[in-house]
């Protein structure tokens, strides 16, 4: 794959699942901004994966501004270790990230399940706020 220096901002939307993303990740440039990820199924853990591979090989996002994570199928259970690999991502940002969520994915499964995931929500939202990272659920 070709280098994509002073890459900004990345959209993908639609694809089967995230093993392209998995693969494409380790190769992003430390200009990108934003992340837009949509209707794509990444309930394998492809995201962590390529996230994690990526800080293996030393990548960095210092940039990074705002990840979109809308209809990707992760659960609570799935976007918490997410959610750590994107902070190893950009340790110091110099602005908050915003990171937003698809209340349908992230809420979904049996109301025990919900609970919980709402309860673990509040205990955890702001300890990301207060390293420089937003949360943010939209209804749709």
């Amino acid at each position: 794959m070709a280098p994509l220096p002073n890459l900004h901002t990345l959209s993908l939307a639609c694809m089967h699942d995230g093993t392209t993303l998995m693969a494409l990740l380790p190769r992003l440039p430390e200009t990108l901004h934003v992340l837009h990820v949509t209707h794509v199924d990444l309930s394998a853990g492809e995201l962590v994966d390529g996230l994690e591979l990526a800080h293996k090989r030393g990548m960095r996002w210092p940039n990074l501004a705002q990840v979109d994570l809308i209809h990707v199928h992760q659960t609570w259970g799935q976007f918490e270790p997410v959610m750590d690999a994107l902070m190893r991502m950009n340790e110091d940002p110099d602005t908050d990230v915003v990171v937003v969520l698809s209340e349908k994915d992230v809420l979904a499964g049996r109301r025990a399940d919900r609970t919980v995931a709402k309860k673990r929500w509040g205990q955890v939202s702001q300890q990301w706020a207060e390293k420089g990272w937003s949360c943010l659920i939209d209804p749709e």
